[in-house]
């Protein structure tokens, strides 16, 4: 199983998360019509880990997952519930099992490196007519999960 995998099915597995997104959790991309609230998640990059003999098996990969909704607060909400289940909290610290999936990826730690907020409109975001903004507030964050890769 890849790390993208684990990750997008360790969040998929979490209650809160999946009655927040139901499952709408994307590799890289949002469909071209996609129902909202939604996530997407992407590897932006990896550094694997070099010791005087050799590649030690370790890599740090860097995740951004962003999340859209039409509601600022609801896509922080979710937003939050990630980084928690990912990162853990000042009263659970590391919350990933040993491994996941199958074949199984060793997760050893997943610390956040920052967020940031955006909108996604047309043109300036509001629809004068139906006097409403127009388009998605989304709530990004990366994310450095150190993991084992196997061997090849």
């Amino acid at each position: 199983m890849s790390l993208e995998s684990a990750i997008r099915q360790y969040l998929d597995a979490d209650t809160g998360i999946h009655a927040a997104i139901a499952g709408r959790l994307f590799p890289v991309t949002l469909p071209r019509t996609p129902t909202y609230p939604c996530a997407r998640y992407a590897v932006i990059s990896k550094v694997r880990d070099v010791a005087f003999a050799g590649y030690t098996g370790l890599c740090m990969a860097r995740i951004q997952i962003d999340v859209f909704s039409p509601e600022f607060d609801a896509a922080k909400a979710i937003m939050d519930k990630i980084r928690v289940r990912l990162c853990g909290s000042a009263e659970a610290a590391n919350p990933w099992p040993s491994s996941i999936g199958t074949p199984a990826v060793d997760v050893q730690g997943v610390f956040i490196d920052g967020d940031t907020d955006g909108y996604e409109g047309a043109d300036d975001g509001f629809d004068a007519a139906a006097e409403a903004p127009v388009g998605v507030y989304s709530s990004s964050a990366d994310f450095l999960v150190w993991h084992k890769e196997p061997a090849a």
